[in-house]
């Protein structure tokens, strides 16, 4: 939507310049007066090329970053409900715990998907995964977890495996909720949607009036909000057409529903 609003401005911004023209006095659309201001929209063009470009490539960066963090974090899961199933049936209960968990935050931090089968609970605040329940889901798991009593030397090496891989679990959880959180900045998206009004004004007010004009004008005005688009899309991961895929969870989550092997 906002993405959409600035599309329309830039092409009010053209209109405006082309109105503008109509008005100014004749010594001011000289040749020479208008080789200079297009002088000035070419060195803003370039400023503002530069920086959508680095906006676009760091938002890129950390959308990319944040998918390897869900997989990752996914992949730690499926890895502790493999070691859960190599210590025996004495850690049942630690392994339901953990598929409630992954069913819990798959229902949570993507509402508007088909919610896992089965029985789990449900957060009673439901903020994605910011969830101060999950959170106390996963301490009870890493609780039941370093309270195990290995009875032997390889029941001791899988419990020291399974403390290791729930505190790299607690931290990867930490670092995908800082990383959900906007890092845009506003003040400065707001300014550089100020250079490409300015940079649509003086192609209006020094272009002349035909057709093709106004068609270049409508698809510039189309290409330049798109980037912006895909900028704020990048940094919202949670909505929009780009958000983070389910998927690794799910796959997590089908590997924890697989029958136990004798």
């Amino acid at each position: 939507m906002l993405a959409a609003c600035i599309g329309l401005l830039l092409v009010a911004s053209a209109f405006l310049g082309w109105w503008m023209q109509k008005r100014l006095p004749t010594h001011h659309r000289s040749r020479d007066t208008v080789d200079a201001v297009r002088l000035v929209m070419t060195m803003l063009l370039t400023l503002s090329a530069v920086v959508l470009g680095l906006l676009t490539s760091s938002a890129k960066a950390r959308y990319d970053e944040q998918v390897a963090n869900v997989e990752k974090f996914a992949v730690d899961l499926i890895e502790l409900d493999a070691r859960l199933r190599q210590y025996g049936i004495e850690v049942a209960p630690a392994r339901e715990l953990l598929r409630g968990y992954t069913a819990a935050a798959l229902a949570s931090t993507w509402p508007d998907e088909p919610a896992p089968a089965g029985f789990y609970p449900r957060p009673r605040d439901a903020q994605g995964p910011e969830s101060f329940d999950l959170g106390d889901m996963l301490t009870r798991l890493d609780r039941m977890i370093e309270t195990l009593a290995p009875p032997d030397p390889f029941h001791a090496q899988i419990a020291a495996r399974l403390r290791a891989r729930v505190a790299d679990i607690l931290q990867q959880r930490w670092r995908l909720l800082s990383s959900l959180h906007t890092t845009l900045s506003w003040p400065f998206l707001t300014v550089l949607t100020m250079w490409l009004v300015v940079i649509f004004a003086i192609f209006g007010l020094s272009s002349p009036h035909n057709t093709l004009l106004y068609t270049v004008i409508v698809l510039g005005a189309l290409s330049m909000s798109s980037s912006l688009y895909l900028i704020l899309d990048f940094d919202a991961p949670r909505d929009g057409l780009l958000r983070l895929s389910s998927r690794p969870m799910r796959d997590a989550l089908v590997h924890m529903d697989r029958p136990v092997s004798d």
